[in-house]
Formats: structure tokens, C-alpha cells, sequence
């Protein structure tokens, strides 16, 4: 008898933890059902890690977002005239030539950093 209600008490706190993730959006909740606990632990927790870098990035995006408008309201000539000239600092890579890459993949296989094999071509 003590087993049948340790049984069903695990069942009930299972049934909280997937109708809880069901309702946060974990997709398939129903799916948690048919996992080990460990296997459902890892799949709850890296939910839970997507969420937050997903909190992260909507965060930043509110910044810049506050960021432009502040720059519009109190600065409005340097308002960025397209997307993307708020980033130019940062700039694309120059794309590399042949011997780079080459020189670069070598470098990978022998275990060397590649950003050494780039900087000894420029």
C-alpha cells in the first residue's frame, strides 16, 4: 500500500512539473511522460536555458531600441541614416584569399590558432 502511494504522489508532482512546462511552452510536454527523470530534467533544463537567452536578447533589443530613440529625441543628427551603421566599428572580415585559407585550415588540423596563420599572411 505504501508503494502505491508513493507511486501516485510521483505521478501527481510528474503531472505538475509537464502541465507547468505545458504551460511555459515547453513544446511536447506530453513527451516528458515517456523520459526517464533524468533524461527529463536535462530536456527541462535546456528549455529553461533557451528561455533565457531569449529574456537576453529581448533585453538588448530594448536597449538599443530606447537607445535610438533617445538618439533621435536628443541628437538627431547622429540618428543612424540605415540599419546597421550603429555597428560599423565592428565591420565585416575582409574576405580571405586562397593561401589564407589554406594556410588557416593547416593551422586548424596542426592545432594552432587560426588568427595566428591570418595575421602572419597580412
Amino acid at each position: 500500500m505504501n508503494d502505491e502511494r508513493r507511486g501516485g504522489a510521483l505521478r501527481a508532482r510528474m503531472a505538475a512539473v509537464i502541465d507547468g512546462a505545458a504551460r511555459q511552452g515547453f513544446d511536447g510536454a506530453e513527451r516528458l511522460w515517456g523520459m526517464s527523470p533524468a533524461e527529463a530534467e536535462r530536456a527541462l533544463a535546456a528549455f529553461a536555458a533557451r528561455r533565457r537567452a531569449e529574456q537576453e536578447r529581448d533585453e538588448r533589443l530594448a536597449w538599443m531600441i530606447g537607445y535610438y530613440a533617445a538618439v533621435a529625441v536628443h541628437a538627431p543628427r547622429r540618428y543612424p541614416r540605415r540599419s546597421g551603421t550603429a555597428f560599423r566599428r565592428f565591420g565585416a572580415a575582409a574576405p580571405m584569399t586562397e593561401a589564407q585559407m589554406k594556410r588557416a585550415l593547416l593551422a586548424l588540423a596542426d592545432g594552432a590558432p587560426e588568427r595566428e596563420a591570418r595575421d602572419n599572411d597580412t
